[in-house]
């Protein structure tokens, strides 16, 4: 993957390796949500020529492409998940096991689409 999105997913994916997650969880599962979404937002490119400007097109797009049909699922759960952790609860109470529910949605979504 050499392309702008590509560099972004690994620098993000860098960020969370440095991360202390007991210290921040909630950066930790946010980190994985956006080194998801460059892998994700460099399909409908690929595929179409398209750039979804916002979550709401790139979830759209993420059910339309062939290659993100399959992790959709995954996609929007880990944006979900990013999203009630930065929210909805204190960053000293985000649970391990939301970071390990993200950390499973991340790999299904890095398994599927980095390795192309």
């Amino acid at each position: 993957m050499t392309n702008w999105h590509g560099d972004q997913y690994t620098h993000n994916c860098e960020f969370v390796d440095e991360l202390d997650g007991l210290t921040f969880p909630d950066w930790e599962v946010t980190g994985r949500f956006y080194a998801a979404l460059h892998l994700v937002q460099q399909t409908p490119l690929d595929e179409f020529g398209i750039a979804p400007r916002n979550h709401a097109q790139r979830a759209d797009w993420t059910d339309r492409c062939a290659r993100t049909k399959p992790i959709a699922g995954a996609y929007i759960d880990l944006r979900t998940l990013s999203n009630h952790v930065r929210y909805e609860v204190p960053h000293d109470q985000v649970s391990d096991e939301r970071v390990a529910e993200a950390m499973i949605l991340f790999t299904q979504i890095q398994t599927h689409l980095a390795a192309e």
